[in-house]
Order: C-alpha cells, then structure tokens, then sequence
C-alpha cells in the first residue's frame, strides 16, 4: 500500500503542470501514506498478518523459479529418493499384517539404485517415464489398502461401541433384577409379619370364645 501510494506520487510530480495542483497531491498522498504507517503501528496484528502474506508471496515466488537443470540420471535419483521416504512414511503407518507390500516396493527400489550406481541404465528418460508409471500405480494401490483399513477400523469400533453399550444394558438389567429382589424379598418379609398378626389375632379370638363358654357353663 506505501508502494502504491509513493509509486502514484512519483506519477503525480512527472505528469503535473500547475504548481500549486503538485503541492497540494503531494501533501495529499504524504498524509496517506503517514494515515497508513499509523494504522500498521496500532494494529499489530493486521500488521503481522500483512508481513505474513507477502512473505508467502515471496516464498512462493522462490519455489516457482526454475532450479537448475538436472541430467536425467540425477532427475531419477532425485525421484528414487523421494519414493524411498514415501516408502518410510508408508510402512509407519500401515499395520505389521500390511507391511510386507512396502519391504517387496522397497526391494524392487534398491534394485533400481544399484543399476543407477553401476550405470546399468541405459535409457534414463525411457526409465523416468516408467518409474513413474510404477510410482502411481503402487499410489493408487496404497491409497486403496489404507481406505480398507479404515473401512476396517471403524467396523471394529462400530462393533466395540455395541458391545458397550450392551454391556451397559445388561449392567443396567442386572442393577433392575436386583432392585426387583430387594423389593420382592421385603414384601414377603412383610406377609410373614402380616401373617403372625393373623395367627395371633384368630389365637386371642379362640381363647375369648373359650373363656366366654367356661363362663356360661
């Protein structure tokens, strides 16, 4: 933004004939510019946040320039290479019963260094086109095993989840079962009280009836 607005000043004093026009767009832009430097220094945060997309900007830029250029044989090393710590990243991830796919890419990749160092390559562009051919074949491939492993994985914690929650309704059962227990052995502990209520009450009643018929006699 000071670049835009200096840059545009810089026009303004080239192009300008009347003096007094000049004077008054070159204050004009000056307390632009002096409006905008006092904004960067309130808000700091625009202001990182501003330093931050230009040098994106320029990292960006730096990647896009061309390198310098490679022979063939050195643009196959540097691909090898590459693939070798793909190969790494791979096998970290990917569980023991999986790995064998990567140690057989692996063992085919050395095979290709080794022929690269005894210059067993005789075609290297020819060798370039049909690494990489390979190399997004065995992508594809990679990409294909750990979509099942995940498919794989959830399936294991879907059915985990059920037997969680299974195991929570038995617990919950079991907690009712003996809640219902409790409840029935008190009632009965209740009806054996109610129960010897009765049987003293009909024994008091047939000792009255006794005591009532020695008394008429």
């Amino acid at each position: 933004m000071i670049y835009i607005q200096f840059r545009s000043l810089v026009g303004l004093i080239i192009k300008s004939e009347n003096l007094s026009d000049l004077l008054y767009n070159i204050v004009k832009k000056i307390l632009l510019i002096f409006k905008y430097v006092t904004y960067l220094l309130k808000n700091k945060r625009f202001t990182f946040y501003l330093t931050f997309i230009y040098i994106k900007k320029f990292w960006n830029r730096k990647k896009i320039m061309p390198r310098r250029n490679r022979s063939p044989k050195e643009e196959l090393t540097m691909l090898l290479t590459q693939h070798e710590k793909f190969l790494d990243r791979v096998k970290r991830k990917l569980p023991k019963e999986n790995k064998k796919i990567v140690d057989d890419e692996r063992k085919k990749l050395n095979e290709q260094i080794t022929a690269i160092k005894e210059n067993f390559v005789d075609n290297y562009e020819e060798k370039i086109k049909l690494f990489e051919k390979e190399k997004k074949s065995f992508e594809q491939k990679i990409n294909k095993l750990e979509r099942t492993i995940e498919r794989q994985e959830n399936k294991i914690k879907k059915k985990s989840l059920q037997i969680e929650s299974l195991e929570c309704k038995n617990e919950k059962l079991e907690l009712e079962n003996y809640a219902l227990l409790n409840e029935i052995e008190d009632m009965k502990e209740v009806y054996i009280i109610q129960h010897e209520a009765i049987n003293i009450q009909e024994k008091k009643i047939e000792d009255l009836e006794l005591e009532m018929k020695n008394l008429s006699c």
